[in-house]
């Protein structure tokens, strides 16, 4: 069928090549010639169709959507050639719907639609070329290039493509897009490479390059680009290491040349706030991103470590040093995301996730006078998957409703140590979540006069909020007169430097319920007046066995004279008489070099002991011990290691707190222990370095006993 002369064709919906066997051509040729479709236009159903529009002639639909490869087995062709040719689809077009598909924009052509697929079921292939000068596909909602099936889109020879909304270069198919001889892309939102895990997705530049403009880009840039090519961008997710510094502010400009035949100029402009994407690091491997030298950084919502597997590391540090994003912040999305706040730097969004969904690993260390990160809603630590948040040194972090561990099976850990370190939540805190099908888990820790202040605080059964009233610790519940609901378990703890007697009421709150614990360690707790008294000492030397009963005296000294080290350690208050033998032997020999053959050799052993306990001590229960480290570290300078009898592992002391002279933490079994130093600088050193670390070191196993590594 041909529609020419300046002649008008009107249908409801349209055909061509109906059935298997079928073969149908359509040409719409000439100026002023027309074809009005009101509902769907399909160019190959289930047989073979083409359909070509030339010469100035224009075919529209405009109530239905477009198909070109509508069946399994189908063969679809449409040609749009020559200025003022065009084809609109007021609705979708499916280039590749089930069967193949293929569409070509030429010398001018223009083609319009809503949303655009190429390949968009299983099993479908289609393939677009946009070429020459003033040839144009327009999409005015999303684009994308392999959705369940294989989709190619070329553009050539100054050819153009726009995007409304977002481009997806592999959704959950196989993608690929070429640019070349000058060719552009531009997309108003953002531009994803192989966005679901399974798909593939790569963008080429080809011969005389060309140039991809978006909002934000995702992609893997390694694998996911190629060619010699420019792209524009005002944010940006993927797995390169981005600073940025006094040097260029807020614009980064970088090139990607480390694979064969590759020359690609990323231009990331993020110097208008009000006009920027999204900005993370590690989309589906590992990136990095730091602000330094007072730059203030601007996005639209941040994500570090965005697919599973991947680890995004990010730090803010530096007075001045600001990253303001406007909406939401994800450490750990799917993957492993790190977040270090130091120095007087500052970070901002609208609502926190650390660990946000089942199976990913978030962790953010707020660090220094100044250091705040500010959340203008809720803050989820260990959401799904697993949290950790550490206030140090008189850092800040503010939000609405906080949430430690807040769906089945998720954990967060939450730290506010040091005088002058501050968590404010303006609303309800709530440690846990109860589910019969799985419950989540929260631990909060108060130490070295932190402090802690919500309007009411939960405590969910598998929940635990421990205070440790040295330097004056404190949860505040509503400025004294709130709700604290515990149904798990509350620890208040002396270690070694609080002075005997004396008494602390660390919780304030004005209603208490609830069926759970309150227990103390290293003193006593009264139930009805909310005060604790700190346990006198019972001095001891090294390797002579102290005896304590645990309802009289709480908390032991330990002195060793040859290597000058002293350890503290504090226990459970019992009800009745309860006696207590306790050893502790400081570690020497083999078992001390096999320690010190894992440190760096900037970093020494600063004090290490064997335990044993009988009597009233039971394996799994809470056990504080305080290492006399002496003055002039910090709470990250140090590190705690574990021996269970012949191997020396990293010990997870979620817990720990350094005053000044003693380093503190909980344990739940005797055996041996050690406090070491951490060379300077050297936790980001090794993130930027081996970028999941954080995994990594996890489980990191060495011999350090007899037989042990040489």
């Amino acid at each position: 069928m041909t529609v020419d002369s300046d002649s008008d064709l009107y249908s409801q919906s349209c055909f061509i090549g109906r059935e298997s066997a079928a073969t149908g051509v359509v040409t719409v040729e000439g100026t002023g010639s027309t074809w009005w479709n009101v509902l769907g236009l399909y160019v190959g159903y289930e047989g073979s169709g083409a359909l070509n529009i030339t010469d100035g002639a224009n075919v529209r639909t405009s109530l239905g959507s477009g198909y070109i490869g509508h069946g399994a087995g189908s063969i679809g062709i449409v040609k749009v050639d020559g200025t003022g040719s065009t084809w609109t689809n007021d609705d979708e077009l499916n280039v590749g719907y089930e069967g193949t598909g293929t569409l070509d924009i030429m010398h001018g052509a223009v083609a319009t639609n809503g949303d655009g697929y190429i390949g968009q079921r299983s099993g479908s292939t289609g393939v677009v070329t946009v070429d020459g000068a003033g040839s144009t596909w327009s999409n005015n909602e999303y684009l994308y290039i392999g959705d369940y099936g294989s989709g190619t889109l070329n553009i050539t020879d100054n050819g153009v493509v726009t995007v409304g909304k977002s481009l997806y270069v592999g959704y959950k198919g196989n993608g690929s897009l070429n640019i070349a001889d000058g060719a552009a892309v531009t997309v108003a939102d953002s531009a994803y490479v192989a966005y679901y895990p399974g798909s593939t997705g790569i963008i080429h530049f080809g011969p005389g390059g060309g140039t991809l403009t978006t909002r934000t880009l995702w992609v893997s840039l390694v694998a996911g680009l190629t060619g010699t090519g420019t792209i524009n961008a005002r944010g940006h997710l993927g797995d390169v290491d981005l600073l940025f510094d006094s040097t260029d502010g807020s614009i980064c400009t970088f090139t990607l040349d480390s694979q064969p035949e590759q020359n690609i100029t990323v231009n990331l402009n993020l110097s208008d706030p009000s006009n920027v994407g999204g900005l993370g690091a590690g989309y589906q491997d590992n990136g990095s991103l730091i602000v330094r030298d007072g730059v203030t950084v601007s996005s639209e919502w941040g994500c570090i470590g965005f697919a599973r597997g991947s680890t995004g590391i990010a730090r803010v540090e530096g007075t001045g040093s600001t990253w303001t994003n406007s909406g939401m912040l994800y450490l750990g999305h799917s993957g492993n995301g790190r977040l270090e706040i130091t120095d007087g730097g500052a970070v901002s969004m609208s609502y926190g996730y650390i660990g946000h969904w089942s199976g990913s690993t978030g962790e953010v260390t707020v660090d220094g006078a100044g250091s705040t990160w500010t959340n203008g809603d809720d803050l989820y630590v260990g959401e799904h998957g697993k949290g950790n948040m550490e206030i140090t040194n008189s850092a800040a972090v503010s939000n609405g409703d906080g949430y430690i561990g807040s769906c089945s099976h998720s954990m967060g850990v939450v730290t506010v140590d040091g005088s002058g370190s501050t968590w404010t939540n303006s609303g309800g805190l709530c440690l846990g979540y109860y589910s019969p099908n799985g419950s989540g888990s929260g631990t909060l820790s108060i130490a070295g006069g932190g402090a802690v202040s919500a309007s009411s605080v939960s405590i969910e059964s598998q929940s635990l909020l421990t205070v440790d009233v040295s330097n004056s610790s404190m949860l505040t519940v509503d400025n004294g007169r709130g709700t604290i609901d515990n149904s798990g378990t509350v620890r208040i703890i002396a270690g070694a430097a609080p002075e005997a007697g004396a008494t602390y009421a660390p919780i304030a709150a004005g209603t208490w319920t609830g069926s759970g614990w309150y227990r103390a360690i290293g003193g006593t707790w009264d139930g009805m007046d909310h005060v604790f008294t700190v346990s006198e000492v019972e001095d001891g030397t090294a390797g002579a066995e102290v005896v304590v009963d645990l309802a009289e005296r709480q908390r032991v000294l330990i002195d060793d004279v040859g290597t000058g080290w002293s350890v503290g350690a504090s226990f459970l208050a019992m009800p009745t008489s309860n006696s207590l033998g306790f050893v502790a032997v400081p570690i020497g020999g083999e078992i001390l070099d096999g320690l010190e053959e894992l440190l760096a050799p900037s970093a020494s052993v600063l004090g290490g002991w064997e335990f044993a306990a009988t009597g009233g001590y039971a394996s799994g229960n809470p056990a504080y011990l305080s290492f006399d480290v002496g003055a002039g570290y910090s709470r990250k300078d140090l590190v705690v290691w574990h021996r269970d009898g012949a191997d020396w592992d990293e010990y997870a002391a979620m817990d720990l707190t350094y005053d000044g002279t003693y380093a503190s933490f909980t344990v739940t079994d005797f055996s041996g222990y050690a406090v070491t130093t951490v060379p300077e600088s050297a936790t980001f050193t090794l993130l930027l370095l081996g970028l999941g670390a954080m995994v990594v070191l996890a489980g990191k196993r060495r011999r350090g006993g007899p037989g042990g590594i040489r």
